[in-house]
């Protein structure tokens, strides 16, 4: 099964991994793909400044994590039916 995450994931915390954790033992074939918004997309979420962290660095620090199997940055603000298909995923989680 593929789960689909995606976040601004700034300034990264404990928080951050036990919820990826989480979402990657929910079964034994979970593959955990997780999206970084640009900072723009950022923005519209609420944010009212750019994040601290760049989106490469918000990205690699993302790709360094044994729980996460595939890191796609930037991703859209809103995952279209298109681009589920075109990765593959089967669930989307949305904090």
């Amino acid at each position: 099964m593929r789960i689909y995450c995606d976040g601004n994931f700034d300034l990264f915390h404990a928080g951050h991994l036990r919820q990826l954790e989480a979402l990657k033992s929910t079964a034994d074939d979970v593959e955990l793909i997780v999206g970084v918004l640009s900072n723009e997309d950022a923005r519209g979420r609420g944010h009212a400044e750019d994040p601290v962290w760049s989106l490469d660095q918000r990205t690699s620090l993302l790709r360094s994590l044994k729980c996460v199997d595939e890191v796609v940055s930037p991703c859209p603000a809103v995952p279209t039916e298109s681009f589920l298909e075109v990765h593959g995923i089967d669930a989307v989680y949305h904090a």
